[in-house]
């Protein structure tokens, strides 16, 4: 008998930990994207609400949350929602038992930055290092997409191969 078992089980302790763990943190992700989803959707909505019945106008003096919505570009709106997403993941992936699926965080970071940049772009600031930058995130991405199928073939640290992600 191993110092990893208890007698009469075939689980080790670290594996017991991590599906007790699992299912809380990953409950209290998903409620947390879904948080962002929704505050994301309603900023959106808000966005188009001032567009079409009022004037769009950012006025520099005032700091109220409708003016920020109105002055922040839809696309750095949707960077900076994909980014805390993808700090959920990141802090989900400390209750999993394999850094297999470290590439959702990762692909949701780099689109990201990847909006980030497109949302600051303009005739004007476009020089060949955005092109570099823009050419280098889609190479990432595309790396990244083939690592995650990669990985998502592979079992997990513990023999079980877990698709459900």
């Amino acid at each position: 008998m191993s110092d990893n078992h208890l007698p009469g089980s075939d689980i080790s302790p670290a594996e017991r930990f991590y599906e007790a763990a699992y299912r809380p943190a990953r409950l209290i992700k998903v409620i947390c994207q879904m948080i962002i989803g929704i505050g994301v959707a309603v900023a959106l909505i808000l966005k188009v609400y001032m567009l079409v019945l009022t004037d769009l106008s950012c006025a520099a003096d005032t700091a109220s949350l409708g003016n920020q919505i109105r002055c922040t570009g839809t696309l750095e709106l949707a960077a900076y929602a994909l980014a805390l997403a993808a700090g959920f993941e990141l802090a989900f992936l400390m209750f999993v038992d394999g850094l297999d699926k470290a590439a959702t965080p990762l692909a949701l970071g780099l689109s990201s930055a990847f909006l980030l940049v497109l949302a600051d772009l303009s005739l004007a600031s476009a020089t060949w290092q955005t092109a570099l930058l823009i050419l280098a995130l889609t190479v990432s991405s595309v790396v990244l997409l083939g690592l995650r199928r990669f990985l998502w073939r592979r079992p997990t640290l513990f023999g079980r191969s877990d698709r459900s992600e």
